[in-house]
């Protein structure tokens, strides 16, 4: 039988796909999952921002009405794990332990999973002492002492919520502040119950049956101390549940870690560890961490940069199987290329040499000198920017390590020269005869390079920072990019949702600003307007470039991006 709609999953989403589908009379079934059923609501405390609960309803109160609400309109629910999907042709078939369903339309909605500790011990106490769940479990820590970890709104739930069971709730979050909404974290810092750990994070678990205590390590002193407890419940975000769709649907780079499990790379080369949206990848060290899945995952080689502390630290590449490479830049330029730690820190890690290393060992605007094999050889790239020139050397390192014997370094010089920019990043338009270039700026070592690529002597500068999900939507790292180059020639026009905060960002540094507007569309045509004479560079994060590029295709050619 082929079924209209078939919807994977079974959390607020799938549920409301199969509302909407049933009501369209097209008979859906949800494959709800054996165990997951409900999704991550299920383990949810009080919920109120959902409308039409003016006192709040309990997570899983929620997802039963929810799924009583899509079986009386004619949704079909079944508890089964799919395990494997076909979604190419005009009849999609997915997989369970029980059945082949074919379909017409595949709803995916798996949603997500709590992010885990990844210490020793977090697995062997699941369910000894280590939860995720506080609905679930809480009622069995009643007067003992627990810990939660987290600095969200889903932390504050659990640890208020654990009160009624509790003898005492410690809150154990890395930073001095939390993250979550005002009106949570009022609630939280106002009962007695609860208690903070500042600037703490867990780094051992103690018990062998269950738990018993924990290590807590400061993050700014490095000091260490042990705290009592019974009961630790974490809250530290979530990560998708992917990996049914890895090898079926197109993923972004968050996604890597999980898709490389199964579809193994033979080669992986890792650039640097960059705090790079931390919403998304949690912590530098925990984006670390998704790297070195993806090395112990390579099955031939991994070219590693040997001058970022992080992938070449001892810890990091132990257990890499894979044959290592290396690449860098001649130590006399160190301070030029920043790793996330030289902007707080003037200690450099010696970085380790591996058998077989490339150096970028002379540099100047779009040439490079990239010595491997004891000589150097010299390349002119069409790509603006010192990044892109360490980025090119990191290139030909992986290539030299794919290839092996069988490269022509000169077919390889010729085809790295030919690489133009990616759209949006160094890519040049011309308005009015001038020429407009879009940087793409993520994080605060990048945002660095870019500044210290690009004179602004006679430019018209603009910069558009917003913090869609793309984008990363903690923009605390403003304040770690140096914007004193920008000090005499300043910047003619700020924009994107982030305006004012990058408005007051530059101010702190005295960069003269003409005009702010988070309107992307009356920032760009002052700059337009303007400076009809003059070069124009603008600096962007992601959807900012993208939004600006749409604009700009109202004063000139912009190549279409599919």
């Amino acid at each position: 039988m082929i079924h209209d709609v078939i919807i994977v999953g079974s959390g607020p989403a799938g549920y409301t796909a199969a509302i909407y589908a049933a009501r369209a009379q097209l008979s859906p079934i949800v494959l709800a999952g054996s165990v997951t059923a409900g999704g991550a609501l299920m383990n949810t405390t009080e919920v109120e921002n959902y409308p039409g609960f003016v006192e709040g309803v309990m997570g899983p109160d929620l997802m039963t009405r929810m799924q009583e609400q899509a079986e009386r309109l004619g949704a079909d629910i079944r508890y089964e794990d799919v395990t494997a999907l076909d979604l190419d042709g005009e009849i999609k078939r997915v997989t369970t332990d029980d059945a082949v369903y074919e379909a017409r339309t595949v709803i995916i909605s798996t949603g997500s999973e709590h992010r885990h500790l990844g210490i020793d011990g977090e697995e062997r106490l699941s369910g000894h002492g280590v939860s995720y769940c506080a609905t679930c479990d809480g009622f069995f820590f009643k007067d003992q002492d627990i810990v939660v970890v987290g600095g969200g709104d889903s932390a504050m739930e659990k640890a208020t919520f654990l009160t009624r069971f509790a003898r005492s709730v410690t809150v154990v979050h890395r930073r001095d502040e939390l993250r979550a909404s005002a009106v949570m974290a009022k609630r939280a810092q106002e009962d007695p119950k609860i208690s903070f750990a500042w600037n703490s994070q867990v780094v051992e678990l103690h018990g062998e049956d269950s738990l018993t205590g924990i290590t807590l390590e400061d993050t700014v002193t490095g000091d260490r101390r042990r705290l009592e407890a019974t009961g630790l419940f974490l809250a530290i975000g979530q990560v998708p549940r992917s990996e049914l769709v890895a090898d079926v649907l197109e993923l972004d780079e968050a996604h890597a870690v999980r898709f490389v499990r199964r579809v193994r790379p033979r080669a992986a080369l890792l650039l640097n560890v960059m705090r790079d949206q931390l919403d998304r990848f949690g912590e530098i060290d925990n984006t670390a961490k998704l790297l070195h899945n993806v090395a112990i995952n390579t099955t031939k080689c991994v070219v590693l940069n040997r001058d970022d502390p992080r992938l070449s630290s001892p810890d990091f590449v132990n257990d890499i199987k894979s044959p290592l490479r290396s690449f860098g830049v001649n130590p006399k330029y160190s301070q030029t290329f920043p790793s996330d730690d030289s902007l707080r820190s003037n200690e450099q890690n010696a970085a380790k040499l591996y058998a077989d290393d490339t150096s970028l060992e002379e540099f100047k605007d779009q040439h490079a000198v990239i010595g491997f094999n004891g000589s150097d050889h010299s390349v002119n790239l069409n790509l603006r920017g010192i990044y892109n020139l360490q980025n090119a050397t990191g290139a030909v390192a992986l290539v030299r390590a794919i290839l092996g014997n069988n490269l022509n370094v000169d077919s390889m010089l010729e085809a790295l020269s030919g690489i133009k920019p990616a759209f949006g990043r160094g890519e040049q338009l011309i308005i009015d005869g001038q020429p407009c270039e879009l940087v793409l700026v993520k994080n605060p070592a990048g945002f660095r390079l870019a500044l210290a690529s690009f004179n602004p002597a006679n430019y018209a500068t603009m910069i558009a920072i917003n913090d869609a999900y793309a984008d990363g939507r903690d923009m605390s790292w403003l304040w770690d990019v140096d914007f004193d180059s920008l000090q005499q020639q300043g910047v003619t026009a700020v924009s994107g949702v982030r305006a004012y905060d990058m408005a007051l960002r530059l101010e702190y540094d005295e960069v003269p600003i003409d005009f702010v507007d988070t309107d992307l569309t009356v920032a760009l045509r002052q700059l337009i307007t303007k400076h009809t004479r003059q070069p124009k560079r603008i600096y962007c994060s992601y959807t900012a470039m993208l939004a600006l590029r749409r604009l700009l295709a109202r004063y000139t050619d912009v190549e279409e991006i599919r």
